[in-house]
């Protein structure tokens, strides 16, 4: 931009007592040259295309930055000023245009489904706190009450009811796992096997007739064992399952 070209009215030919003080007037070459100075502009701006968009960016951001509170101040009052007419072009936009987009933003989902399904996947997981963050604030804004934490395990419920009872006894999730294993991963009733079913505690001497919580009172049935059996103090052998 060091380099650059007069304008029309600052050569020697069109204001040749530019400076003695005479001027030409301005306005007035504008209209009668209008197709002659954009056909400057355009030329010029080819070449210092990069030059002046970077000249410009720069000085809008630190326009903005400098006139921040400023351009705040003066777009509330002329909303406050233009009601009507700001609801009149939204109808109007709507009407024109909501539609078009509607339509070009489905195709744009559709399109790139699996990849904005892999972009939020990645996205949730470096950066959770503000994902839990922004869902508070979410929540706050519309009154949405948070969830209710999901009810615990079978494990930990049976334990619950095992104290809450003051049966006594208790066992770990070890000990579980290694009855289970010793069961061979078998229902002891059905003889089905995990995965077909899934195994739950199933206390030999029930909690409602006093009994315990330790794993010497629990043996593995499915679910559906587990309810026909329900208060009987039923003992299914291991040898059922060996």
């Amino acid at each position: 931009m060091a380099n650059r070209t007069k304008r029309p009215w600052q050569k020697g030919e069109h204001a040749p007592n530019w400076k003695g003080g005479i001027s030409i007037d301005k306005k007035a070459y504008y209209k009668n040259n209008k197709e002659k100075i954009r056909a400057y502009h355009k030329s010029r701006y080819s070449l210092n295309r990069k030059k002046m968009n970077e000249y410009h960016r720069n000085w809008m951001k630190s326009w903005s930055l400098e006139k921040k509170e400023h351009r705040k101040l003066v777009m509330k009052q002329w909303r406050e000023k233009n009601k009507e007419r700001i609801k009149v072009n939204r109808k109007k936009y709507a009407g024109l245009y909501n539609g078009r987009y509607i339509t070009k933003d489905q195709a744009y989902r559709k399109k790139y489904r699996e990849k904005r399904k892999e972009w939020s996947r990645k996205y949730k997981l470096l950066h959770p706190e503000k994902i839990k963050e922004w869902s508070t604030r979410y929540n706050r804004k519309r009154g949405i009450k948070p969830r209710r934490k999901a009810s615990p395990p079978a494990f930990y419920a049976a334990r619950h009811r095992a104290r809450k009872k003051g049966n006594g006894g208790s066992h770990t999730i070890a000990e579980w796992e290694h009855l289970k294993a010793l069961y061979s991963w078998t229902c002891p009733c059905c003889w089905r096997k995990e995965p077909m079913i899934k195994l739950t505690e199933d206390h030999i001497v029930p909690l409602s007739k006093g009994g315990t919580d330790d794993i010497g009172n629990i043996q593995p049935l499915c679910k559906s064992c587990n309810s026909k059996k329900h208060t009987k103090d039923t003992k299914y052998p291991l040898d059922n399952v060996q």
